[in-house]
């Protein structure tokens, strides 16, 4: 049954009422939506002339004018400025000079709320740009939009206000921002103040953006003290996860944020907590190599020797593996760490993980020299540690460390040249494989084994033949090695010199009097394998099955 005339009527008033709230809340763009839904739907009903629509638009237009009459209460400019001529753009010109009554004068007549001026700019933003907060609402109420380029417009660096009446200007834009999650968001990452006025509006502390991360996630990891405490205060919850499980305290954690941290630790945050890789935030801490913060978790009560699940790394590991000496000495001195922790570590290459690694043999892997220096400094009987294959830390510095300085440091504080690992290796071998020439000085003035054979019964000169370093091969000759000294197979360092095609070295075996006639198993003399040559690499025997 259609609605009668005091029907209208009644509706009408409602809406003005709810309309009459949402402005005392400054919130005008709901107002506006209040009146253009009213008007729609009595258009829809009874037509767009019919008097009910007609009564509709008329409360509008006087609920905008007590706006006004309010705003010119205060504010005389309209009684003592002359009206503005019937130009284009008058709606912009009225909005700058804060002619308000002008301005709705202009909207009634139907100037659009968001067209643009000849320079481009849109009334709100004039609005904005002189501080007049009353024609602000004045255009919110007729259906200014407001977005995040109109937000970013008004505020500064640091989220406040840029031009005069900065502070209400930017408390009337969020009020009317329609998509208030992500300027929360933003703010809490960048620290602004109007954090509070966002979270006290009701937005939701638990949002979160596509990498999963919460209003408070984004404080603490960028240190914005007094946001986390706001969000603490208002129900945040401090244990909230990311997608890859890290709380507040990990990100706090990773960038050093002392004070934030404690503020978590304040609000019942657990230093114990793990996320999805089992990392508690100690290890992120040592591996930023944020000194404070390691002696900060570790006073409330972090487990130094906490182990991620994965691949078993502790603080100290990580620490090692960015090259952490400060936060390294610490963890071992005072700190509680243990020294002889192992774990596995995937190699920088990605070819392999390495098993049973302590942190020195970690930091000989990567070379990390202030990490070499700290742990043999602090924990000397690391450098006697064995990994899954029996290799000591020097063996590994032996074989990897390209600018030749570990071996001498451990060396100088009590590695042991003479250690084999499992497959009967010491690191002259390493050493002369990789052709490392002041490794190799270094190992034979410590007294490295020149005679050691491996479970291959290879030596170091073979090693040198293999891989082509003429100078190694030099220095280990003028030390007095054997030029005939044969493998399980019966290969001469001259037989791999050959083979590998390293005419090099093959040049200065035969040149210091190698046997060029000495026959393998085979019955092959070294030539032989200069046309016919087998693949041989470090890892298996010269010649194929059967042995």
């Amino acid at each position: 049954m259609p609605a009668n005339d005091n029907t209208y009527t009644r509706l009408i008033i409602l809406y003005q009422a709810r309309a009459e709230k949402l402005r005392f809340e400054d919130r005008l763009s709901d107002a506006c939506m209040i009146f253009t839904r009213l008007i729609r739907a009595f258009s829809d009903s009874v037509g767009h002339l019919a008097v009910p629509t007609l009564q509709a638009r008329s409360s509008m237009e006087n609920f905008a004018t007590q706006m006004v009459e309010a705003a010119q209460a205060v504010s005389q400019l309209d009684e003592h400025r002359p009206q503005e001529p019937r130009q284009p753009f008058r709606l912009h010109a009225a909005t700058a000079r804060g002619l308000i009554g002008q301005v709705l004068d202009a909207l009634v007549a139907g100037i659009g709320v968001n067209t643009f001026n000849a320079e481009g700019e849109k009334p709100i933003k004039i609005a904005i740009k002189h501080g007049h907060s009353d024609i602000l609402r004045l255009l919110l109420f007729y259906g200014a939009e407001v977005d995040r380029s109109v937000l970013s417009f008004a505020i500064d660096e640091r989220g406040n206000g840029r031009y005069l009446n900065g502070a209400e200007v930017v408390r009337i834009l969020l009020l009317n921002l329609k998509s208030r999650t992500s300027v929360l968001l933003e703010a809490c990452e960048k620290g602004y103040g109007m954090v509070e006025l966002l979270v006290d509006m009701g937005l939701e502390t638990e949002c979160q953006d596509s990498a999963g991360l919460k209003p408070l996630h984004l404080a603490a990891m960028q240190g914005h003290v007094e946001v986390v405490r706001i969000l603490l205060t208002r129900k945040a919850k401090v244990h909230a996860s990311s997608k890859e499980g890290q709380k507040a305290i990990h990100l706090a954690s990773k960038n050093g944020h002392e004070e934030v941290i404690r503020l978590l630790l304040d609000f019942g945050a657990d230093v114990g907590d793990r996320d999805e890789k089992k990392r508690t935030p100690l290890h992120y801490a040592a591996s930023n190599g944020h000194l404070g913060a390691v002696k900060l978790l570790v006073a409330a009560g972090a487990n130094p020797n906490a182990a991620e699940d994965e691949k078993f790394l502790t603080p100290l590991h990580m620490a090692a593996i960015e090259n952490h000496g400060e936060v390294i000495q610490w963890l071992l001195s005072s700190g509680g760490a243990n020294p002889d922790a192992r774990a596995s570590y995937l190699r920088p290459d990605g070819r392999n993980v390495e098993e049973n690694f302590t942190a020195l043999h970690i930091a000989a892997l990567i070379h990390h020299l202030d990490a070499v220096r700290t742990l043999c400094q602090t924990g000397p009987k690391m450098l006697h540690a064995r990994d899954k294959w029996g290799q000591t830390p020097l063996i590994i510095a032996s074989r990897e460390d390209q600018s030749q300085t570990l071996a001498h440091f451990m060396l100088e504080h009590g590695a042991d040249a003479l250690a084999q690992e499992d497959s009967g290796r010491t690191s002259l071998e390493y050493a002369a494989w990789s052709g490392f020439e002041v490794t190799t000085e270094l190992l034979i003035q410590n007294n490295a084994p020149l005679d050691n054979v491996d479970g291959f019964g290879r030596m170091a000169l073979h090693y040198a033949a293999m891989r082509n370093h003429q100078n190694v091969a030099e220095i280990l000759i003028n030390k007095g090695v054997s030029l005939n000294a044969t493998d399980k197979d019966g290969w001469t360092p001259l037989h791999y010199a050959f083979s590998a095609g390293s005419a090099e070295v093959a040049s200065l075996l035969v040149g210091r009097g190698a046997d060029t006639e000495c026959k393998d198993r085979l019955d092959h003399v070294p030539e032989f394998y200069s046309t016919d040559r087998l693949e041989v690499n470090f890892w298996t025997r010269a010649l194929p099955p059967p042995y």
